[in-house]
């Protein structure tokens, strides 16, 4: 944007005019001016001055460079590198001379040659008094009355320039290879923002402007989108529509720096860590710009290339920059996406097979419910003081009845029968129970008991469609019993683990739309007690420690029951397998080609969300490897998923030596052990990775997401579940032992989590001490986590087992794989559709904590019921398991 940079380098020299005339004119506001020709004389001479110098300069550039307009650039480009702004400032105060009255359009037509421009020479007196009038006096503190004042007395000076201002706006887009209805749109929403027209001025109106608290990291200037996209130019005008784009400028290095430089004085803070991946992360200029809807992205892309980034010294970054294609608004329509389409007439089928099954269920419940229950008539008879009542219903059987019935006939329902036979008298709404004749104790005579009859089993048929009820299924979610050697305590371990997940995720994802992002994560990493929250990223590891416990101990039991390993493998592959990848696939499938339609906003993507990932690689994301390339992961937190179905793959090389033979079995178990401590030592201590968690992305890569460096507190739940299955959850500890246990695992889990206080407030860990710490932290976790299970499956759990085994947490529990799934889509979409920035504070970051855990825990009732429950219900179905 070379000729239209040419254009904002003037402004800049206008204004900068502007300014040094107000100076003036605030020293002289005190003195009463004799007259005003001569505060007139005295603004013209220190204008000319400047006019003259800065001609010199460009006249100076103009000897050795082509004056052809195809040279522009390049004479601008080599203008600003010699421009000597403190010289020229000087010039204009100590060597100001009348000079030639039309400097001003000297310069303009060297910058620019073949553009008509006023000439002052021959303009009116009154005119150029005017104008000179205008300049002087816009910002002058006597005459300043509000902006319409101050607007109204720049106006002649506006009506002036406008011809040479629009032949200069469209020779700049011209010379950008931008789209001809780009071009022309543009010029007519510039030329009526020039004339005032109100139309036109929303689009300055609903740009993002910079706002306080810069230093703190209010980068995201989002401006007005409702207003953009409803602009619309009135039918006597050409036809202009509003169109939002937001435009992502990263900060140059040199600037994070500084800015996270600033914070290292306030509590002695180190910028390693957790905070400097927030820096890197989130730290770029975030601008919402109103063009006209006929400007496409790459249109977008060039006028601000070519144009105010062009601006910027190569210096500051290092290369040229540039930006990346803006994410621009357009209107959403679902009739062209083919995709979308079939996705939508899938999940309409999905929904179809569950209504016709919700349908099914109910109607034949009732049918069964009500055929042959109950009589038309019920007879009733006193008999030792209580009345009863002959019940004709397959027999006859006698049940007590309310007390304000006397003998005679009357017509009844079974839901209004008393029973009295079983542990607990009540109104018995049961309609599956036959009142039989019971032979009672003499004491009990006459009263009698209900036995319950199984619901007949449906058939195939009636089986698969059962499977989609929603009556059904959601009984089995929300049903609180376990059975026998259920390790109950897990329920409250998962649930808030996801808890946990869901905490750490509001903070990392809801900061990129903070306004003061820089300010609250110096500040909330200054108190000790957010390293809780720093650490989180252990939460993780508390599902894999589980994960592990439960299939030790699950399989090794069932290989008790077998007296040996011969169990049916493909059942439990096959089983896995069905259980995650459905629901998985599903949910990528809806995502993926639908969550465009869903909303809007400042920050609303465009296509499909992460479409090449998921376009080329979904088949990673099917079988599980996506996690060994982490940009080729289709929804990049599903890298867990990879991880933990990778482990349970190779389980059984651990599992079957543990059956036979406790030696072998722990040799296993230990090599697996040191693989995986020296590997994750090894790659930190050669990387010189920080501890805990490090900001530059190969961490994630080399580390974080791989199997080889996250199967320890995997390892430590097969261990756990191993000792509880040779125990069979019965040990007999020494109160000190016990005490020492949880002792130790306090201790252990308080290190991982505070341990790193430290690292992060001026006591660095050395390079090797990271690679420990990251090599044992995670291990450590489960262990600590580990201890906790075992004490409350086996009896020594206490307050904390009641608290962890209360009921309420088994749905809760149940639902935590569809809340892990789904929760982060539930914090995309409040970034996405939020008009403007969020304020970050304790009391934010809560509330919006809150409400994604609530929100996330909806959704993923209705997707559990919708995805989940039905494939695990046609599991059962097919191969006839109970």
């Amino acid at each position: 944007m070379a000729k239209m940079s040419s254009s904002w380098l003037l402004m800049v020299f206008v204004i900068l005019a502007l300014a040094l005339m107000n100076t003036e004119g605030a020293t002289n506001s005190t003195v009463p001016s004799p007259t005003a020709d001569v505060s007139r004389n005295t603004t013209k001479n220190v204008l000319d001055g400047f006019f003259q110098n800065l001609l010199k300069m460009i006249e100076a550039q103009n000897r050795t460079t082509n004056r052809s307009p195809n040279n522009i650039t390049k004479r601008l480009d080599n203008f600003l590198t010699n421009l000597d702004v403190p010289k020229m400032i000087s010039d204009i105060f100590l060597k100001p001379n009348s000079g030639n009255p039309n400097a001003f359009n000297d310069i303009l037509e060297r910058l620019l040659p073949n553009v008509s421009l006023p000439d002052w020479s021959t303009s009116s007196k009154m005119d150029i008094l005017d104008m000179y009038r205008a300049i002087t006096g816009l910002f002058a503190p006597q005459n300043a009355t509000g902006l319409g004042a101050m607007v109204s007395r720049l106006m002649p000076f506006v009506k002036l320039y406008t011809p040479t201002l629009m032949a200069w706006v469209t020779h700049g887009l011209q010379g950008m290879n931008i789209s001809e209805p780009c071009t022309q749109h543009t010029t007519a929403i510039l030329s009526g923002i020039l004339e005032g027209k109100l139309w036109a001025l929303q689009y300055l109106d609903a740009i993002g402007k910079p706002k306080s608290g810069l230093i703190e990291g209010a980068l995201y200037w989002p401006g007005n989108f409702h207003e953009c996209v409803n602009i619309q130019s009135p039918a006597t005008e050409e036809s202009v529509k509003g169109n939002y784009c937001l435009l992502k400028i990263p900060l140059p290095m040199s600037l994070l720096k500084g800015l996270s430089d600033a914070g290292k004085d306030k509590g002695n803070i180190q910028t390693d860590g957790i905070a400097a991946a927030v820096y890197a992360s989130f730290l770029s200029l975030q601008y919402g710009l109103c063009v006209p809807n006929s400007c496409s992205v790459q249109d977008v892309t060039s006028m601000i290339n070519q144009g105010p980034m062009k601006l910027l010294p190569k210096s500051l970054y290092g290369y040229p920059p540039v930006i990346p294609e803006p994410v621009c608004h357009h209107e959403q329509d679902i009739s062209k996406d083919t995709r979308a389409i079939v996705v939508s007439c899938v999940l309409g089928g999905i929904g179809f097979v569950i209504l016709l099954g919700t349908l099914y269920d109910v109607v034949t419940l009732l049918l069964w419910k009500y055929k042959d229950r109950c009589a038309t008539k019920t007879n009733f008879t006193k008999t030792n003081g209580v009345k009863m009542a002959n019940v004709v219903s397959n027999g006859n059987g006698y049940v007590q009845m309310p007390d304000d019935m006397e003998n005679g006939t009357i017509k009844k329902t079974c839901a209004d029968i008393y029973v009295v036979g079983g542990t607990e008298a009540g109104k018995q709404t049961n309609l599956e129970a036959e009142v039989t004749q019971d032979k009672l104790s003499e004491k009990d005579n006459h009263k009698s008991v209900v036995k319950q009859e199984p619901r007949p089993k449906p058939g195939i048929i009636g089986g698969l469609l059962m499977a989609f009820s929603v009556y059904t299924n959601t009984k089995k979610l929300v049903n609180t019993e376990q059975r026998s050697g259920t390790l109950s305590s897990v329920n409250g371990v998962r649930f808030f683990s996801m808890t946990w997940v869901v905490l750490g995720h509001t903070f990392i994802f809801h900061m990129g739309i903070a306004d003061n992002i820089l300010g609250y994560a110096r500040d909330f990493q200054a108190r000790w007690t957010s390293q809780a929250l720093l650490n989180a990223l252990v939460s993780v590891d508390s599902f894999f420690t589980l994960s592990g416990l439960l299939v030790s101990y699950l399989t090794l039991n069932e290989m008790r029951k077998a007296k040996s390993a011969k169990i049916n493998w493909f059942m439990f592959y096959f089983h896995r397998f069905w259980r995650l990848t459905p629901p998985y696939m599903l949910i990528i499938m809806t995502y993926v080609p639908l969550y465009q339609y869903w909303g809007q906003g400042p920050q609303w993507p465009v296509g499909q969300m992460e479409p090449m990932p998921c376009n080329i690689y979904w088949w990673k994301n099917l079988i599980y490897i996506n996690n060994f390339n982490m940009t080729d992961s289709c929804i990049g937190w599903s890298w867990y998923l990879a991880n933990d179905m990778q482990f349970y793959v190779i389980s059984p090389l651990i599992l079957i030596p543990l059956f036979y033979s406790k030696i072998l079995g722990m040799i296993i178990l230990g090599l697996f052990f040191l693989a995986t401590f020296i590997t994750t030592g090894v790659l930190s201590y050669v990387n010189n990775f920080q501890p805990g968690v490090d900001s530059r992305p190969d961490f994630m890569e080399k580390i974080y997401i791989k199997p080889w460096c996250r199967i320890g507190p995997y390892l430590v739940g097969i261990f756990v579940g191993y000792v509880l299955y040779r125990t069979r959850c019965k040990v007999k500890l020494h109160a000190s032992t016990v005490i020492l246990g949880w002792c130790s695992a306090a201790v252990v889990c308080l290190a991982v989590l505070y341990g790193l206080y430290g690292h992060t407030h001026g006591h660095p860990l050395s390079v090797e001490a990271s690679a420990v710490y990251n090599a044992l932290h995670r291990t450590a976790w489960g262990a600590g986590l580990g201890w906790v299970v075992f004490a409350c499956c086996t009896g020594y759990g206490g307050i904390v087992n009641s608290f962890l085994s209360w009921k309420a947490f088994v749905p809760l529990a149940r639902l935590t794989y569809m809340v892990y799934l789904i929760h982060l889509i539930v914090m995309y979409y409040f970034n996405t559709t939020s008009i403007g920035p969020i304020y970050a504070s304790d009391v934010t970051m809560s509330y919006l904590f809150l409400g994604n855990l609530i929100f996330s825990y909806g959704a993923a009732v209705i997707l559990s019921l919708a995805f989940e429950a039905p494939m695990m219900g046609l599991e059962k179905v097919i191969f006839r398991r109970k």
